[in-house]
């Protein structure tokens, strides 16, 4: 079974090797972006922006704080055509996704931003309990599997739910 130093090792270079969409099928959502933020700063040699989106909050950015989330970007397009006409490299990390993977305009609008990545290296990242991706998405992906948390990790956990 893979450890979690595993786990780092692989996401780092996942995000080195630029796949525009990397796919995390995990219950543990915050220990996932946790990791996330923690290798962004090494994913490049400049600093790679990490942005979080929610439906129900929109678009924010984790990495430092800027304050709220972008409400006019909570629809799922709108957040899309956000990050495809952004012409700047970033992570964007899009939890719960998968109800909206079955709309052609955001396959569309995926398969964009996956296709101009090389001129701008905008990753995205879904992260859902279960993500049946469509098939036209496929070959532009890396699916990522978190995992079990070392002894260390397990200890810091208990310690924070007793406290």
């Amino acid at each position: 079974m893979p450890n979690s130093s595993d786990s780092q090792r692989d996401l780092a270079a996942l995000l080195q090797s630029r796949v525009p969409l990397i796919v995390i099928e995990t219950r543990d959502e915050p220990r996932a972006l946790n990791l996330i933020t923690s290798l962004a700063p090494r994913a490049s040699k400049q600093h790679t922006p990490v942005f979080q989106w929610t439906v129900t909050d929109g678009l924010r950015r984790v990495d430092i704080d800027l304050g709220g989330a972008q409400r006019h970007n909570a629809e799922p397009a709108e957040v899309l055509k956000s990050v495809r006409a952004t012409d700047k490299a970033g992570l964007y990390v899009l939890l719960d996704f998968h109800p909206y993977l079955n709309d052609p305009i955001h396959i569309r609008l995926l398969k964009d931003i996956c296709q101009t990545h090389e001129r701008c290296a905008r990753t995205v990242v879904l992260i859902s309990h279960e993500i049946p991706l469509p098939r036209e998405l496929e070959h532009f992906s890396a699916r990522f599997k978190l995992a079990f948390p070392n002894r260390e990790e397990r200890r810091m956990i208990v310690e924070r739910v007793a406290s």
